[in-house]
């Protein structure tokens, strides 16, 4: 969490802006910095006689107004105080000597929201007879930065094929990027342990790559081949395993599967009688 002090350098300025009239005065607040709001406090400074005749309204850049001080001390003098959720008590009036104080609305509705951009403080001036001067304000923001990871998808959460002794077949898995950052990951071989204690599965060859690097929004092909080369009919099952630098998923463990079948035609099919043929399936 990063907290800064933001002050306006639009001011001094009338209030109202035409003197002696009712009407407003709006001060513009620029913050260059980025992130997100945690926690705002408000600095008025200022000089009006009736602060009753005046209320203050703050607006973000994402167009959120809250109204900080309203009308508040009806014929009380001038201004100097900060406005903050926390505080242990109400504006009193006069509403000056630079203490922090409750506002008359709460400031925490602008958390969540982006700091950047311009501020607006808007003063109404709600009766005409009196002037006054908007020396200062300020904001004292704490932000959270955006915390930017790569997020690892795969396109499937198990890969199987189908195939009869001595055979091979080549099965890919789409690896992709949904995060912020880039994703550095590694692939290898498992029995069984869950990953915990990489083996050689001697059936399944020729993955490809084993590990890299993922750009935001990039995607990698990962390949490999089944091969049935000298297996007997039955089932043969492993894990892949994908290992990252995403902070949420670090591990994901693909099952794979590979069912060695008993062909459906003898051997020598090739040489065997010509003409019609027929299946029956019990």
């Amino acid at each position: 969490m990063a907290c800064a002090t933001y002050s306006s350098s639009d001011v001094p300025l009338l209030i109202p802006l035409g003197g002696g009239t009712s009407g407003s005065t709006t001060s513009v607040l620029d913050v260059a910095d980025s992130g997100q709001i945690v926690s705002l406090t408000v600095t008025l400074d200022g000089v009006h006689t009736w602060m009753g005749d005046l209320d203050f309204n703050l607006e973000s850049p994402g167009a959120t107004s809250v109204e900080v001080m309203e009308r508040a001390c009806s014929s009380d003098d001038d201004f100097d105080l900060t406005l903050d959720d926390l505080a242990g008590s109400s504006i009193p009036c006069p509403p000056v000597g630079g203490g922090t104080y409750l506002p008359s609305n709460p400031l925490v509705v602008f958390n969540g929201e982006e700091v950047n951009g311009q501020w607006l403080m808007t003063i109404n001036d709600n009766a005409s007879g009196d002037s006054g001067t908007l020396n200062a304000w300020s904001l004292d923001i704490c932000t959270s930065s955006p915390v930017l990871d790569g997020v690892i998808v795969l396109n499937s959460a198990g890969l199987g094929t189908i195939q009869p002794p001595d055979w091979t077949k080549m099965v890919s898995v789409n690896l992709s990027n949904a995060g912020g950052a880039d994703l550095t990951w590694t692939l290898a071989e498992d029995s069984g342990s869950n990953c915990d204690a990489p083996t050689d599965i001697p059936w399944l060859a020729d993955l490809m790559p084993l590990g890299e690097t993922t750009p935001v929004g990039g995607s990698t092909e990962v390949s490999m081949v089944f091969d049935s080369t000298g297996l007997s009919p039955g089932q043969y099952t492993a894990d892949l395993c994908f290992d990252s630098d995403d902070p949420v998923t670090p591990r994901v463990v693909v099952p794979v599967t590979l069912d060695v079948v008993t062909p459906l035609f003898a051997d020598n099919f090739e040489s065997g009688d010509k003409g019609a043929w027929s299946i029956s399936v019990p």
